[in-house]
């Protein structure tokens, strides 16, 4: 793949922020609906299209990465398949690019469904706290992990001297996002 360097482009669009009440709502829980029915504080921003300049990221000094790897995996979807062959792609990737002499991928989240499919349950007469039987785009402003959640995320995932043992050491916990197909709609923003 060729890329071109081209000037930055900004996109005029609007994200979604929780608001503050939320964080101690019932509502903020993932993964129901009345989580995906709660009110937004939508603003509207400039985002900086970096197409053509994805070289000029490094994890150490904004946070994020572009890289271009290609993967093995090459099945119609399925989960053993992912797992099978993406995870020790994503392993091997987060080693070569922290320089860290150990990876762990403790899960991965497929996001293939429209958000069509969201808005018609959001719609039904379903009950708040009805469990949403799909993984949709995220639609809001989110962080992935907070200080006391990493800790719980390693604490889930490794054993107790594993835990005890990196908690004496550094370590990290970094989101890998791998498009299985060209993403129409709904893309990845970050902000450094």
């Amino acid at each position: 793949m060729t890329i071109t360097t081209q000037s930055p482009r900004v996109v005029q669009t609007t994200l979604n922020y929780c608001y503050p009440e939320a964080f101690t709502d019932e509502k903020m829980q993932l993964g129901i609906i009345g989580g995906m029915r709660m009110n937004y504080d939508t603003r509207a921003v400039e985002i900086q299209d970096v197409r053509g300049q994805e070289g000029s990221y490094s994890l150490d000094v904004h946070g994020f990465q572009f890289l271009n790897r290609p993967s093995a995996y090459t099945a119609a979807f399925d989960e053993g398949s992912v797992r099978d062959t993406m995870y020790s792609e994503a392993e091997g990737i987060l080693k070569q690019i922290t320089g860290a002499s150990r990876a762990h991928v403790f899960s991965h989240i497929t996001r293939k469904s429209p958000f069509e499919r969201t808005a018609a349950m959001m719609a039904s007469d379903q009950p708040d706290d009805a469990l949403l039987d799909h993984v949709p785009p995220a639609r809001r402003v989110h962080a992935d992990q907070s200080d006391p959640g990493a800790i719980q995320v390693l604490n889930d995932n490794m054993s107790p001297s594993e835990v005890e043992r990196l908690r004496q050491s550094r370590w990290a916990i970094i989101n890998m996002w791998r498009p299985l197909k060209p993403v129409p709609r709904d893309p990845l923003a970050i902000r450094p």
